[in-house]
């Protein structure tokens, strides 16, 4: 043999007809541009879960408990809520709906759809 003949495995992928050469390792692992993120607004920084476990790891379920319970049972609704047992019930002087399960209020429904 020559050496201007090459074997047939020893041809780079280009002479091989493929067009192109197969990304080197060192080209994989370079990682791919992200684009530039807009900056939270305040709002943002806190998620609702967040909210949520602050409630009840700082500020205690029986202390949230009792302020809720303040708020819904004034004004006799607690024998509202009994006589109704499932249904819904509009908060007077307020935007909110209670939904009632069973006897227990079980979600708040704010007028825009919050809740």
């Amino acid at each position: 043999m020559s050496n201007t003949i090459r074997r047939r495995n020893t041809h780079t992928a280009h002479e091989r007809g493929w067009g192109h050469q197969a990304p080197t390792s060192r080209q994989r692992r370079r990682p791919t541009a992200r684009p530039m993120q807009p900056k939270p607004e305040a709002s943002d920084l806190v998620t609702s879960h967040a909210v949520l476990r602050w409630l009840e790891r700082v500020e205690g379920d029986q202390a949230i408990r009792q302020r809720i319970e303040n708020l819904i049972l004034a004004d006799g609704r607690a024998e509202l809520i009994e006589t109704v047992h499932d249904g819904r019930i509009r908060v007077a002087g307020t935007r909110t709906t209670l939904v009632i399960r069973g006897g227990c209020v079980v979600d708040v429904i704010l007028e825009n759809g919050r809740g």
